[in-house]
């Protein structure tokens, strides 16, 4: 399901597992290799237009449940962080609510389209996400 953009969003503490029945993947090096466009790859937060790492160096494990094996070391965000994502998003809101129809069709437009020019890598990242069959994530992207 495609949702409306959030124009800046927070992916604090997120988890990140994988499962080995369609999408084997040992390390960092060979998702991004997997990828056709490895920067969406992402082990940090988008906040305010930005990709930013956590407040201070703290990360968090990811863990391929089916090796046990490391696959990435994410951001781990703090409350000032948290709270920086929130103004940011509350600016995001204001903006978006007050564009026209015409605009927010046109940058929904634009955002199918990414998505569609990268449902294979998407469907990649969210196998690796969630778990979820490779199958089913890319059933999911396209519609």
């Amino acid at each position: 399901m495609l949702r409306a953009p959030s124009l800046y969003f927070l992916r604090a503490n997120s988890r990140v597992f994988s499962t080995m029945s369609e999408a084997s993947v040992q390390d960092v090096g060979e998702i991004k290799g997997r990828l056709k466009a490895p920067h969406l790859w992402q082990t940090t937060s988008f906040i305010n237009g930005n990709f930013v790492d956590g407040s201070g160096r703290e990360t968090f494990s990811v863990v391929n449940p089916a090796t046990g094996d490391v696959i990435a070391e994410c951001s781990r965000h703090g409350s000032v962080q948290t709270k920086e994502a929130i103004a940011a998003a509350r600016v995001a809101w204001q903006k978006w609510k007050n564009t026209t129809v015409k605009e927010r069709s046109k940058l929904l437009m634009k955002m199918h389209s990414l998505v569609d020019k990268y449902r294979d890598d998407l469907a990649l990242i969210m196998t690796l996400e969630s778990g979820k069959p490779l199958a089913e994530a890319k059933a999911e992207v396209v519609s």
